[in-house]
């Protein structure tokens, strides 16, 4: 139990990284907001609750009774837990997404310093830029359940059900 609640919580922290990664970038570098809060919600209820209940009720691995006890004042929280979540895979996320809301955005003729509103020539492309930033959120999600399976394992060393 004490495994799983840490892979939920490593999971679920993670998400928060490329959630508001787009809005320090709209209001620290002046770019158009790469994300709409429908579109965070749609992160948070689409791709947090599902995935990190499967995480929370896997079985355990086969090696778990292999490994010496952790020790009695362990916490759940613990440093390399946050910067697993906060310092590797949150700003994976964050960087793909962002790169996907640029490549759109740009390939459509953005240059830096234009905002578009309703009615601009550029705004459907800035949409499909939204649009692919929370695309690749979502993807970068359903990678992160499958990461978050085992602290030190890749992925392919697990079956996918």
């Amino acid at each position: 139990m004490f495994e799983n609640i840490r892979k939920f919580l490593t999971y679920i922290l993670t998400s928060n990284i490329p959630e508001i990664v787009p809005y320090l970038a709209f209001v620290l570098f002046r770019i158009p907001l790469p994300l709409t809060v429908i579109q965070i919600l749609a992160v948070d209820l689409g791709t947090d609750m599902l995935p990190a209940l499967a995480l929370g009720a896997e079985r355990p691995h086969a090696d778990v009774m292999r490994r010496p006890p952790r020790p009695r004042g362990e916490r759940l929280l613990s440093w390399p837990l946050l910067a697993r979540a906060y310092l590797f895979l949150g700003p994976l996320e964050a960087l793909g997404a962002m790169a996907a809301f640029f490549f759109v955005l740009g390939a459509s003729g953005w240059q830096y310093g234009q905002i578009p509103v309703p009615g601009d020539p550029l705004y459907p492309a800035y949409l499909a830029a939204t649009t692919a930033c929370l695309v690749a959120i979502v993807l970068a999600q359903m990678v992160n359940v499958f990461v978050c399976r085992h602290p030190l394992l890749p992925a392919w060393h697990f079956p996918l059900f």
